[in-house]
Order: C-alpha cells, then structure tokens, then sequence
C-alpha cells in the first residue's frame, strides 16, 4: 500500500503560541505510518522551521515560504469583509478571528501542499502540521481510522458539528480525490464573493441543517441531522458568519460532487 501524507499550515500552533505542537503532532503522525510506506508533502509558512521539518519527515517535496498577505494580493476577495462585517460586534464575541485573510492562509497552504503530489497513491491522508497534538483522543486527528477502509470513501472526523460543517483538521481519500480537493482555494475565492450560491445558502437555508436560534446553547446546531432521516426546516446564518472554514469545508465537498462519498470516524 502506497500513501501520500499531505501536511500543511503551521508547525506550531499559532492561536494559543504552543511552540511543541509541531513535534508533539510528528510523534504521533510517524506513529500512525510506521508500518506503510509514506512520501510525506508539506507547504508550511514557517521557513525558520524548515531545517527541522525537513529533519523530521524528510518529506519527498516541500514548499517552505513567507506568510502572504492576502490582503494585498487578494485584496478584491479579502475588501468584502465590509459586507460581511455589517452589523457585526467583532470585538466582542468569540467569533473576532473569523477574518477573509485567515481563510485564504489555510486553504491556500493546504491547496499548495495536495498540488505537490506526485505518482499514484493508494490513499491520501490531508493533515495539518499540528494535527493530533491536543491529546490522545478527540477529532484533530485519525485516531480511529483502520487500513483496510475502502479507499472509494472519503474519511473525515466525526464531531458534533456537521450541521454547520466539515472537520479541516484531517481527511483521507485516494489521490483522484485528492486532485479535486487540490482546486479548494480558487473555489473558496468564489464563494467569498457576496453574489456567490454559498453565501445565497448561508443565508436563505443551509444544507444538511436544522433552524434554531444561533447561539452557543441551542441543542439543534448539534443534532448532525445529516447523519439521520429527518428533513428540518434549514438553518440561516448571519452574514459575518459566511467566514467559517469548516462550512467553506462543506460546501466545497457538496459543490464538488464528492460530499456523499463522505464516512465520518
């Protein structure tokens, strides 16, 4: 079995400045592959680390470089956070980190990572470079994925969020999978515009969700409605909300095509 671990983003964790999640999640990454083999792909922003990521994975092809500022170079995108910010409290709520600029980072390291790809790969595992470091159990990392899977299906982690979205934090799928999921950061580009049908749904009637009032308590937001047979009214969201990778995640595999290959573990 051949497999292609596609790593990217940042080595360590830069929210909470835990300067050993990048090591920490190596042990546990290695540990997973141990008995396969693995060509390891990685796009990281953090070109101080390369010698030592480079030491640890010995990947197969690596791009290491400065963090853009996709303010300036994907200003057009990035200047419809006016619209989305209207009427929204940012300093104080939880949600003040959901910025266009962020957004474009992680996919575009992760777009970056999944083009360097070369060869046929019996299954591909999407990680981010700190993935797994937050303890032994919980969905940031693949803890529950078995070998022998049928490769036609796509993996991703089972949290109590699927309404909203998707877990970014891994995925496992074959390399045709792989290519497509490649193409997520122009495709995020698009849904960013305010015209644009993933906007249109945020807003009129999310798919695979069920109505509630949007806050932090409502039990429906975690009632994973697509992993039954209900079909409840669907949820609306406020427009600063659109900002949220893990239903950007979503609405790419729903726009592709490919969200009814998904297994959640």
């Amino acid at each position: 079995m051949k497999i292609a671990v596609v790593l990217s983003g940042y080595f360590n964790t830069i929210r909470t400045n835990d300067k050993n999640a990048g090591r920490e999640s190596h042990k546990k990454i290695t540990s997973l592959f141990k008995d396969y083999d693995v060509d390891y792909y990685i796009h990281s922003w953090q070109i101080e680390k390369k010698d030592e990521i480079i030491d640890l994975y010995a990947p197969k092809k690596s791009i290491f470089e400065s963090q853009i500022d996709f303010n300036i170079t994907e200003k057009d995108t990035c200047d419809n956070q006016i619209w989305f910010d209207e009427g929204f409290d940012r300093l104080n709520t939880m949600y003040r980190y959901l910025e266009i600029y962020k957004s474009l980072s992680f996919f575009y390291s992760r777009s970056s990572a999944l083009k360097l790809i070369e060869g046929d790969y019996d299954k591909v595992f999407v990680m981010r470079l700190d993935a797994g470091h937050r303890g032994p159990i919980g969905p940031d990392f693949p803890h529950n994925y078995k070998f022998d899977l049928d490769s036609d299906k796509i993996y991703s982690p089972y949290w109590n969020q699927l309404n909203i979205g998707l877990g970014d934090m891994w995925n496992v799928m074959n390399g045709e999978d792989a290519k497509t999921l490649s193409l997520i950061y122009d495709k995020v580009k698009s849904y960013y515009q305010i015209d644009s049908d993933y906007v249109y749904k945020m807003l009129n009637g999310w798919p695979m969700s069920e109505k509630c009032n949007f806050n932090d308590t409502a039990k429906e937001q975690f009632s994973n409605v697509c992993l039954t047979d209900r079909t409840p009214e669907l949820m609306t969201y406020p427009k600063w909300y659109c900002i949220n990778n893990h239903a950007l995640y979503k609405y790419f595999f729903i726009d592709m095509g490919m969200y009814k290959k998904l297994r959640f573990i």
